[in-house]
Protein backbone atom coordinates (compact mmCIF):
# COMPACT_ATOMS: atom_id res chain seq x y z
CA UNK A 1 0.00 0.00 0.00
CA UNK A 2 2.94 2.18 0.87
CA UNK A 3 4.76 1.86 -2.23
CA UNK A 4 1.30 2.09 -4.26
CA UNK A 5 0.49 5.68 -2.51
CA UNK A 6 3.73 6.37 -3.22
CA UNK A 7 4.03 6.03 -7.07
CA UNK A 8 0.86 7.70 -7.73
CA UNK A 9 2.41 11.03 -5.52
CA UNK A 10 5.30 10.87 -7.06
CA UNK A 11 3.16 10.52 -11.21
CA UNK A 12 0.70 13.44 -9.55
CA UNK A 13 3.78 15.47 -9.11
CA UNK A 14 5.52 15.29 -12.31
CA UNK A 15 2.15 15.87 -13.81
CA UNK A 16 1.44 19.12 -11.73
CA UNK A 17 5.58 19.37 -13.16
CA UNK A 18 4.82 19.17 -16.79
CA UNK A 19 1.08 21.08 -16.81
CA UNK A 20 2.60 24.54 -16.74
CA UNK A 21 5.57 24.04 -18.83
CA UNK A 22 2.85 22.74 -21.29
CA UNK A 23 0.64 25.64 -20.81
CA UNK A 24 3.46 28.27 -21.14
CA UNK A 25 4.17 26.39 -24.39
CA UNK A 26 1.07 26.56 -25.83
CA UNK A 27 0.60 30.36 -24.64
CA UNK A 28 4.42 31.16 -26.46
CA UNK A 29 2.34 30.03 -29.75
CA UNK A 30 -0.46 32.03 -29.31
CA UNK A 31 1.50 35.07 -28.33
CA UNK A 32 3.91 34.15 -31.75
CA UNK A 33 0.96 34.21 -33.62
CA UNK A 34 -0.52 37.27 -32.13
CA UNK A 35 2.35 38.67 -32.60
CA UNK A 36 2.80 38.28 -35.71
CA UNK A 37 -0.82 38.87 -36.89
CA UNK A 38 -0.95 42.24 -35.01
CA UNK A 39 2.19 42.89 -37.25
CA UNK A 40 0.49 42.51 -40.66
CA UNK A 41 -2.70 43.76 -39.21
CA UNK A 42 -0.34 47.38 -38.48
CA UNK A 43 1.09 47.57 -41.59
CA UNK A 44 -1.69 47.08 -43.55
CA UNK A 45 -3.72 49.57 -41.45
CA UNK A 46 -0.85 52.22 -41.83
CA UNK A 47 -0.83 51.87 -45.20
CA UNK A 48 -4.47 52.59 -45.70
CA UNK A 49 -4.46 55.21 -42.89
CA UNK A 50 -1.74 57.14 -45.01
CA UNK A 51 -3.37 60.57 -45.41
CA UNK A 52 -2.11 63.77 -47.68
CA UNK A 53 -1.36 65.46 -44.30
CA UNK A 54 0.02 63.67 -40.99
CA UNK A 55 -2.41 62.80 -38.25
CA UNK A 56 -1.33 65.42 -35.70
CA UNK A 57 -2.00 68.27 -38.62
CA UNK A 58 -4.34 67.11 -39.75
CA UNK A 59 -6.37 67.22 -35.74
CA UNK A 60 -5.51 71.17 -36.25
CA UNK A 61 -2.87 70.53 -33.39
CA UNK A 62 -0.41 73.30 -32.95
CA UNK A 63 2.84 72.82 -33.73
CA UNK A 64 5.31 72.23 -30.97
CA UNK A 65 7.77 75.05 -29.51
CA UNK A 66 11.01 74.97 -31.32
CA UNK A 67 10.10 73.19 -34.28
CA UNK A 68 9.69 73.91 -38.01
CA UNK A 69 8.49 73.26 -41.02
CA UNK A 70 9.52 73.23 -44.68
CA UNK A 71 7.70 72.74 -48.11
CA UNK A 72 10.17 69.56 -49.97
CA UNK A 73 8.60 69.37 -53.60
CA UNK A 74 8.70 65.57 -52.93
CA UNK A 75 5.66 65.09 -50.20
CA UNK A 76 5.13 68.87 -49.26
CA UNK A 77 5.38 70.29 -45.79
CA UNK A 78 7.94 68.56 -43.50
CA UNK A 79 8.26 69.18 -39.41
CA UNK A 80 11.41 68.81 -38.40
CA UNK A 81 13.60 70.03 -35.22
CA UNK A 82 17.22 71.72 -35.58
CA UNK A 83 19.01 73.29 -32.92
CA UNK A 84 21.80 75.19 -35.81
CA UNK A 85 23.23 76.81 -32.05
CA UNK A 86 25.47 74.00 -31.70
CA UNK A 87 26.15 73.79 -36.00
CA UNK A 88 29.88 73.50 -36.30
CA UNK A 89 32.04 73.58 -39.21
CA UNK A 90 33.58 70.17 -40.03
CA UNK A 91 31.29 68.42 -36.86
CA UNK A 92 28.52 65.62 -37.55
CA UNK A 93 25.04 66.31 -37.68
CA UNK A 94 22.88 63.98 -35.62
CA UNK A 95 19.64 62.74 -37.95
CA UNK A 96 16.90 61.23 -35.46
CA UNK A 97 14.63 59.18 -37.97
CA UNK A 98 11.78 57.46 -35.89
CA UNK A 99 9.67 54.81 -37.16
CA UNK A 100 6.24 53.98 -39.09
CA UNK A 101 4.17 53.82 -35.96
CA UNK A 102 5.87 56.24 -33.63
CA UNK A 103 4.31 60.11 -32.87
CA UNK A 104 7.09 61.72 -34.80
CA UNK A 105 9.67 64.42 -33.85
CA UNK A 106 8.23 63.85 -30.10
CA UNK A 107 9.53 60.54 -29.27
CA UNK A 108 13.42 61.37 -29.46
CA UNK A 109 12.52 64.17 -27.16
CA UNK A 110 15.00 63.15 -24.41
CA UNK A 111 17.52 62.07 -26.49
CA UNK A 112 17.29 65.71 -28.08
CA UNK A 113 17.67 67.13 -25.13
CA UNK A 114 20.46 65.31 -23.95
CA UNK A 115 22.68 65.51 -27.14
CA UNK A 116 22.17 69.51 -27.55
CA UNK A 117 23.23 69.69 -23.10
CA UNK A 118 26.62 68.31 -25.29
CA UNK A 119 26.41 70.92 -27.57
CA UNK A 120 25.95 68.40 -30.38
CA UNK A 121 23.88 69.47 -33.40
CA UNK A 122 20.65 67.69 -33.84
CA UNK A 123 18.04 67.40 -36.79
CA UNK A 124 15.04 65.05 -36.04
CA UNK A 125 11.87 65.29 -38.60
CA UNK A 126 8.60 63.93 -38.90
CA UNK A 127 8.81 60.74 -41.92
CA UNK A 128 5.89 61.82 -44.64
CA UNK A 129 2.62 61.14 -43.52
CA UNK A 130 3.20 61.01 -39.68
CA UNK A 131 3.34 63.56 -37.02
CA UNK A 132 2.90 67.40 -38.99
CA UNK A 133 4.49 66.22 -42.27
CA UNK A 134 2.80 65.82 -45.45
CA UNK A 135 3.35 62.91 -48.04
CA UNK A 136 2.35 63.09 -51.67
CA UNK A 137 0.63 59.85 -51.76
CA UNK A 138 1.59 57.12 -53.97
CA UNK A 139 3.26 54.27 -53.51
CA UNK A 140 5.23 54.80 -50.04
CA UNK A 141 8.39 53.13 -51.01
CA UNK A 142 11.29 53.21 -48.92
CA UNK A 143 13.02 54.91 -52.11
CA UNK A 144 10.62 57.44 -51.38
CA UNK A 145 11.36 58.26 -47.58
CA UNK A 146 14.86 58.46 -48.47
CA UNK A 147 14.14 61.06 -51.20
CA UNK A 148 12.42 62.70 -48.50
CA UNK A 149 15.70 63.14 -46.18
CA UNK A 150 18.40 63.74 -49.14
CA UNK A 151 15.45 66.80 -50.40
CA UNK A 152 15.31 67.68 -46.23
CA UNK A 153 19.21 68.03 -45.99
CA UNK A 154 19.78 70.06 -49.13
CA UNK A 155 16.78 72.51 -48.49
CA UNK A 156 18.42 72.99 -45.18
CA UNK A 157 21.60 73.75 -46.68
CA UNK A 158 23.24 70.92 -44.95
CA UNK A 159 23.38 68.38 -47.41
CA UNK A 160 27.14 68.74 -47.54
CA UNK A 161 27.93 68.24 -43.75
CA UNK A 162 28.72 64.34 -42.46
CA UNK A 163 25.95 62.80 -40.99
CA UNK A 164 25.71 60.11 -37.98
CA UNK A 165 22.32 58.21 -38.67
CA UNK A 166 20.18 56.88 -35.77
CA UNK A 167 16.91 54.99 -37.22
CA UNK A 168 14.34 53.40 -35.25
CA UNK A 169 12.43 50.42 -36.31
CA UNK A 170 11.42 51.37 -39.25
CA UNK A 171 13.66 54.38 -39.27
CA UNK A 172 16.56 52.14 -39.60
CA UNK A 173 15.65 50.93 -42.25
CA UNK A 174 15.62 54.50 -44.08
CA UNK A 175 19.13 55.75 -42.46
CA UNK A 176 20.85 52.06 -43.71
CA UNK A 177 19.35 52.94 -47.12
CA UNK A 178 20.44 56.23 -46.93
CA UNK A 179 23.88 55.18 -46.22
CA UNK A 180 24.23 52.81 -48.91
CA UNK A 181 23.34 55.57 -51.18
CA UNK A 182 25.87 58.23 -49.40
CA UNK A 183 28.84 56.36 -47.43
CA UNK A 184 30.89 59.36 -48.37
CA UNK A 185 28.67 61.29 -45.99
CA UNK A 186 27.61 58.82 -43.12
CA UNK A 187 30.46 58.61 -40.63
CA UNK A 188 27.64 56.51 -37.93
CA UNK A 189 24.71 54.42 -38.47
CA UNK A 190 23.08 53.39 -35.40
CA UNK A 191 20.02 50.55 -35.82
CA UNK A 192 18.04 50.54 -32.80
CA UNK A 193 15.28 47.77 -33.01
CA UNK A 194 15.65 47.75 -36.91
CA UNK A 195 12.84 46.21 -38.94
CA UNK A 196 13.55 43.28 -40.57
CA UNK A 197 16.69 42.36 -39.11
CA UNK A 198 14.94 38.98 -37.91
CA UNK A 199 14.41 35.50 -39.56
CA UNK A 200 10.68 35.95 -40.13
CA UNK A 201 10.18 32.16 -40.78
CA UNK A 202 9.29 31.30 -37.60
CA UNK A 203 6.73 34.70 -37.25
CA UNK A 204 5.05 33.12 -40.64
CA UNK A 205 4.98 29.49 -39.49
CA UNK A 206 3.17 30.62 -36.31
CA UNK A 207 1.06 32.90 -38.22
CA UNK A 208 0.04 30.23 -41.03
CA UNK A 209 -0.77 27.51 -38.38
CA UNK A 210 -3.02 30.06 -36.51
CA UNK A 211 -5.95 30.46 -38.75
CA UNK A 212 -5.48 34.27 -38.93
CA UNK A 213 -4.80 33.95 -42.64
CA UNK A 214 -8.13 33.32 -43.77
CA UNK A 215 -9.65 35.89 -41.51
CA UNK A 216 -7.42 38.45 -42.99
CA UNK A 217 -8.32 37.38 -46.70
CA UNK A 218 -11.85 38.02 -45.84
CA UNK A 219 -11.26 41.55 -44.47
CA UNK A 220 -12.34 43.51 -47.88
CA UNK A 221 -9.43 46.42 -47.43
CA UNK A 222 -6.67 43.67 -47.02
CA UNK A 223 -7.75 41.99 -49.85
CA UNK A 224 -7.46 45.31 -52.26
CA UNK A 225 -4.31 46.02 -50.84
CA UNK A 226 -2.87 42.84 -51.69
CA UNK A 227 -2.11 43.61 -55.04
CA UNK A 228 -0.37 47.04 -54.18
CA UNK A 229 1.38 45.97 -51.34
CA UNK A 230 3.52 43.10 -53.65
CA UNK A 231 3.45 45.95 -56.84
CA UNK A 232 5.21 48.69 -53.74
CA UNK A 233 7.13 46.39 -51.12
CA UNK A 234 8.04 43.56 -52.97
CA UNK A 235 11.71 44.27 -53.50
CA UNK A 236 12.51 46.26 -50.35
CA UNK A 237 10.85 43.43 -48.35
CA UNK A 238 12.95 40.58 -49.67
CA UNK A 239 16.02 43.01 -49.10
CA UNK A 240 14.64 43.81 -45.60
CA UNK A 241 13.67 40.34 -44.10
CA UNK A 242 17.20 38.59 -45.04
CA UNK A 243 18.68 40.26 -42.22
CA UNK A 244 22.14 38.09 -43.15
CA UNK A 245 22.31 39.45 -46.41
CA UNK A 246 21.88 42.90 -45.30
CA UNK A 247 24.69 42.48 -42.92
CA UNK A 248 27.01 40.68 -44.83
CA UNK A 249 26.23 43.39 -47.67
CA UNK A 250 26.87 46.24 -45.60
CA UNK A 251 30.20 45.41 -43.59
CA UNK A 252 31.90 43.89 -47.25
CA UNK A 253 31.09 47.38 -48.47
Amino acid sequence: THTHTHTHTHSHTHTLRLRPAFQMLGSMKVVGAVGAASVALAALYWRRRVMPIGPCAADGRPLPSGDQQVMLSGNGLTRYHLNIRWLKEGECIVVLIHGMTSPGVDVWRPLIACLEARRRCVLAYDVAGRGWSHCAGGPMTIGYHVRQLEELLDTLSIGDRPLELVGLSFGAVIASNFAVRHRDRVRRLVMIAPAGLFPPRDYLGLLAGSGLLGLLARVRWAARCRASLKRDYARELRAMTDGGAVLRAYIAN
